[in-house]
């Protein structure tokens, strides 16, 4: 009998460090929801509400690279 297709061990590994895998849905979210904001921002910049939109698309990319930030400094370094 041949080997058993759709297991987890036959998936390729997500590129990159292994601790970091599950950021990525996260990150790629953040990154949607960015464009999303400047869309938005971009269709009407002199609205009442171009203020806000503006606000929420630099916070969110901001608040994403904050927990990459906070991540990496709890994270033990290698010595060479």
């Amino acid at each position: 009998m041949g080997p058993a297709l759709g297991r987890a061990s036959d998936a390729p590994a997500p590129p990159g460090p292994p601790g970091w895998a599950r950021w990525r849905p996260w990150l790629l979210g953040s990154a949607v929801a960015t464009a999303a904001a400047l869309v938005a921002f971009a269709a009407d910049t002199s609205g009442p509400d171009a203020g806000i939109l503006q606000r929420v698309a630099v916070s969110i990319p901001l608040a994403a690279i904050t927990a990459i930030a906070a991540r990496l400094l709890r994270t033990p370094g290698k010595s060479p």
